[in-house]
């Protein structure tokens, strides 16, 4: 009896619970466009601009927004973007450790287009990030990055009207 007992409590143990799995696993799109946003930072970190180009599409149209507690810094386009990584890259040309954390992923595609939202810790500081993304030519390229920092912070000297 004591035997059964054991096997039982170690098949309980040992069994995978589907419902868990099917909740938590990402399809295969969702893994795809989760490595390119992935990459991306790991490349940004590295300073390597060949490999961190390729994570973006090339048009017009992207968009990169960071809010922080000093101000709002944006850029439209794939020039004026790719013109100031790339000076931030001549500019501190070391590889960062990456110090790298995105959690609480959610997606949302719709065609060739998605849409994800993540939670990110780097370097100590918190953001609530969103990423656009296409398919182009079979492959996941991002089209815009929002990160707010310090998203749920209130801000002092605010009234609530204002908040």
């Amino acid at each position: 009896m004591m035997k059964y007992v054991i096997l039982s409590v170690a098949w309980v143990l040992l069994t995978p619970f589907p419902s868990l799995a099917q909740k938590s696993a990402l399809s295969a799109e969702e893994q795809a466009i989760k490595e390119v946003i992935e990459n991306e930072t790991r490349y940004f970190w590295a300073r390597d601009y060949k490999k961190w180009k390729k994570c973006w599409a090339h048009e017009p149209w992207i968009v990169w927004t960071v809010a922080t507690r000093d101000g709002v810094k944006q850029y439209r386009g794939w020039e004026a973007w790719s013109s100031a990584v790339k000076e931030l890259f001549e500019e501190d040309p070391e590889p960062k450790p990456y110090d790298v954390v995105k959690s609480n992923y959610m997606f949302h595609l719709f065609g060739n287009g998605a849409w994800v939202t993540f939670d990110q810790v780097a370097g100590g500081n918190e953001s609530e990030e969103v990423r656009v993304l296409e398919k182009i030519n079979g492959r996941w390229r991002i089209l815009m990055v929002e990160a707010v920092y310090n998203a749920n912070e209130s801000a002092e000297g605010m009234t609530t009207s204002q908040q």
